[in-house]
């Protein structure tokens, strides 16, 4: 029996979130369709994040991170 691993769950709901977020936009997703799109439990979103906006959080600290990255990136010389 394979052990529960809360940070897998954590990533499958940040991916398919991120995903519905480019196809549909932040303000038409809901926690049914991340729970669908990651194949898991709907109350395991709530567990992790509590509300949308924790999770819309999230995303965008991620995005700006990742920009950042990309943007120190470009200009090391």
């Amino acid at each position: 029996m394979a052990l529960y691993n809360g940070q897998d769950t954590k990533d499958k709901i940040l991916i398919s979130e991120r995903h519905l977020f480019y196809e549909k936009g932040y303000e038409q997703i809901i926690f049914k369709d991340i729970a669908s799109h990651a194949e898991i439990n709907q109350g395991s979103i709530y567990y992790h994040f509590k509300i949308k906006s924790n999770l819309g959080k999230t995303i965008y600290q991620e995005i700006a991170k990742e920009n950042l990255q990309i943007a120190e990136n470009s200009l090391t010389f």
